[in-house]
């Protein structure tokens, strides 16, 4: 059976729902593929150490932005899946991204990030011109950018 869908701008003024509807927040935006990654990831953490251990326990912000970017980085280099459990790991990254978020709202997260550096932002705005520069000063060039696809030619070298 072959499902035609009519692409409605704004609302229906015979539809009161469409009114109310289109206020509410968006959850649909989500990927349910990204969703049903990390539902994954979350479920190795329940076999683990049990569901929503951190509502009731609390953590620590370093502990899982330092797992997340060890996550990043492992399939930055080119690991899909983590060994352990064999789950995506961006799905853990976003997973552990999940419980900070989860427990700052909650209240359970013990925020030791380092203090802040009230030059942050500053430094970042000048290191973008720097960047500008670079972009400008660079642009006849043309390099050869090599990407995961060229891992077996990096290995030669």
């Amino acid at each position: 059976m072959t499902r035609t869908v009519r692409k409605v701008e704004g609302t229906k003024p015979s539809n009161p729902k469409d009114l109310v509807g289109i206020k509410k927040l968006p959850l649909q935006l989500i990927p349910a593929t990204a969703l049903a990654q990390v539902a994954l990831a979350h479920y190795d953490g329940l076999t683990k150490y049990g569901a929503w251990n951190w509502r009731n326990h609390g953590v620590r912000a370093s502990i899982y932005l330092d797992a997340a970017e060890r996550h990043i980085k492992a399939w930055q280099e080119g690991e899909t899946l983590a060994t352990d459990s064999q789950v995506h790991h961006l799905a853990h990254a976003i997973c552990c991204f999940n419980i900070i978020l989860d427990a700052e709202i909650a209240g359970k997260l013990m925020d030791d990030r380092p203090p802040s550096n009230p030059g942050y932002q500053t430094l970042i705005d000048t290191l973008t011109n720097t960047l500008a520069h670079l972009q400008a000063k660079n642009r006849q060039a043309t390099p050869r950018h090599f990407t995961i696809a060229d891992s077996d030619e990096c290995r030669e070298v």
